[in-house]
């Protein structure tokens, strides 16, 4: 059965029953019905039309694809968050209609809600015509080694195998409608659409947790939310509070890797809940799973395949390779048709899922008792947040010279973009706006020139290594607030934190130049005491310039003595002597006049800042302040 005609039963036998909670209120299954079909009638699509869906959070995106699937038609979500992205993915899709919120896509039919009544007010007619694509469940869009994002394709034969094959049991039904589930991540996403999809076919409840995460576990608490779907980044906010949830009882962490000691430490966190981890692709849905508490020693791996899918490791020729061997990961799915895969793939793109096998393009080997061991990432596509990202693509937009970027591990996303550059090709101020927030590098990083081999081929192997040596120096997170920094711990009191990128401070007139702050910090209350600065110098000569000081707005109790001010200015300079290439530093004392220098040194000359500078480096701590956020 469709998923609408499901919605419609749900709403004729439990018309009242709770369906989604979202902007501090529950919506019914009579109301998600009788709402659908007023957008639906907007919308005049019909069977096998696609709607493109660019609306990402909240109530509209709930009802955009009720709305969908009542009509018949065929939802395709869309990132919203990247404009020209959008555009570009909705003129090589051409759906029969846009819906977006007002102002997302120029021309899109609107949806805005005014007290739970919704408007829908129809765009321009679109340029192109419309292409039908009949049997298909839903398409979403997701980034992937193109510059444009690639359409993956369920069909309603996988969708209705996967479906039924999981249906609740009746005790199950009972308890999940007495305890609702909860969704953290944006519905234009694999694992945020398919919860949905799964919840409302299931005649389930759900809350949308589209606040900031550390509200939405307030939320979760509040409401009972019995089962979260979690990312690493999400393991780590959990953590950083001290927020008990009672009536949770299930956790399962995907989207990308995560170290098997976050896995005990949230175990330990929520002793009430049993933690998962698992494995999959937006092709495939979840392929393997591992409960921590039946294997905890196979926290290291993704787990077994789940019912109904298999795991295979294969060779450059697609032969199934035996265990303990390294190879490219293929899952097998039982129920497939020609529709399912990539939405007008090119060959090479289709070739990946084939005869009902996905060819997933990670390494990886299976163990004697079948659990899934992921190995590295391929050089040039990065795995961000369970997200693919291309590193060319990066090079491209922050501009040409002699820049690259290659991944570095990090705790919350498994890797992040890092950006190694010679002086003089570093990002400009504004360079990195036309990224989407998972490409933006974490790191950007000096270096006198970039390695090659005797062909002239970028060793990208190497830069990997000296940013993995660079992201190494941060094993810890701090969260201030709802967003979370790098850190390492200096003593019980205080720590180091890296606060992002910062603007140039040297003198007018001299080319804008990228740099990293760095805050030393008291950890309770939370404060920063002193700040530093790395950034690039003249090419091929300073890789990086240190600036220190105490900060103004350290908290009451914060104390900062010289002490523990050299001790900083040392750290620095460890964290400095992990980059390639000639270093200088200069150390700033802040006083009741203003700031003075109380030392330099170099290896290189060093032109001096003089006075001139001394406003510039006040501009750089009040940067800093926002940044790192004082909080709990």
């Amino acid at each position: 059965m469709k998923l609408g005609k499901r919605l419609r039963q749900h709403a004729r036998v439990q018309p009242d029953a709770r369906a989604v909670f979202v902007r501090e209120r529950w919506w019914t299954y009579g109301e998600l019905v009788r709402t659908g079909d007023a957008i639906a009638r907007e919308l005049g699509a019909e069977s096998g039309d696609v709607v493109a869906i660019a609306i990402s959070r909240g109530i509209e995106a709930v009802l955009a694809v009720c709305a969908v699937a009542l009509a018949g038609a065929i939802p395709a979500m869309i990132d919203p968050d990247d404009g020209e992205l959008a555009q570009r993915t909705v003129a090589r899709l051409r759906p029969r209609v846009v819906l977006a919120r007002d102002g997302v896509l120029p021309g899109a039919t609107t949806l805005e809600l005014a007290d739970g009544v919704p408007a829908v007010v129809r765009g321009a007619a679109p340029s192109w015509e419309p292409i039908a694509r009949p049997g298909l469940a839903f398409v979403i869009y997701t980034s992937g080694s193109t510059v444009d994002a690639k359409g993956v394709a369920w069909s309603e034969t996988r969708v209705m195998f996967d479906w039924r094959a999981n249906t609740p049991t009746r005790g199950q039904r009972e308890h999940q409608r007495r305890a609702p589930g909860g969704i953290a991540v944006p519905l234009c996403t694999a694992l945020g659409l398919q919860d949905l999809l799964r919840t409302l076919y299931d005649g389930m409840s759900t809350v949308l947790l589209d606040t900031p995460f550390r509200v939405g576990l307030e939320q979760a608490r509040a409401l009972g939310v019995w089962r979260l779907r979690l990312t690493p980044t999400h393991v780590d906010v959990l953590l950083a509070t001290t927020l008990e949830l009672p009536a949770l009882r299930v956790v399962l962490v995907a989207s990308a890797p995560i170290a098997p000691a976050r896995l005990r430490a949230l175990a330990k966190r929520v002793p009430g809940a049993r933690v998962a981890r698992s494995y999959g692709l937006t092709e495939s849905g979840a392929a393997t799973l591992v409960w921590l508490d039946r294997n905890p020693k196979r926290a290291r791996t993704v787990g077994r395949a789940i019912a109904f899918r298999r795991i295979t490791i294969r060779d450059p020729e697609g032969n199934v390779l035996p265990p303990r061997t390294w190879g490219e990961v293929a899952i097998d799915l039982p129920a497939w048709d020609r529709g399912d895969g990539y939405v007008d793939a090119p060959p090479e793109l289709a070739r990946r899922f084939a005869n009902g096998t996905l060819f997933t393009g990670d390494r990886g080997a299976l163990d004697a008792r079948g659990f899934l061991v992921l190995g590295a990432r391929h050089a040039e596509i990065l795995k961000v947040g369970g997200r693919s990202v291309s590193a060319p693509h990066i090079e491209e937009v922050l501009g040409a010279g002699e820049l690259a970027v290659v991944g570095a591990p990090d705790r919350a996303l498994g890797e992040v973009a890092c950006a190694m550059f010679v002086p003089g090709a570093e990002p400009g101020p504004d360079a990195t706006a036309a990224l989407r927030a998972d490409e933006v590098p974490r790191w950007i990083l000096p270096r006198v020139v970039l390695p090659r081999s005797a062909s002239g081929k970028l060793r990208r192997g190497r830069l990997a290594l000296e940013a993995a040596r660079w992201s190494a120096a941060f094993p810890q997170i701090v969260a201030p607030d709802h967003r979370t920094y790098p850190a390492y711990t200096l003593d019980p009191r205080t720590a180091i934190v890296d606060g992002g990128l910062a603007p140039w401070f040297g003198d007018p007139g001299e080319p804008a130049r990228a740099g990293r702050t760095i805050a030393l910090v008291a950890r309770r209350p939370f404060g920063v005491l002193a700040l530093g600065y790395i950034q690039s110098g003249t090419p091929g000569a300073i890789a990086c310039r240190f600036v220190a000081g105490p900060f103004a707005t350290a908290q009451p109790d914060g104390e900062l003595t010289n002490e523990l001010l050299h001790v900083f200015a040392a750290e620095l300079e460890r964290l400095v002597a992990l980059l390639p290439g000639p270093r200088m530093r200069a150390l700033f004392v802040q006083e009741a006049g203003g700031w003075r220098v109380s030392a330099g040194e170099a290896d290189a000359p060093m032109r001096a800042l003089g006075d001139a500078a001394l406003p510039a480096i006040a501009r750089v701590a009040a940067a800093v302040q926002q940044l790192v956020v004082p909080g709990s």
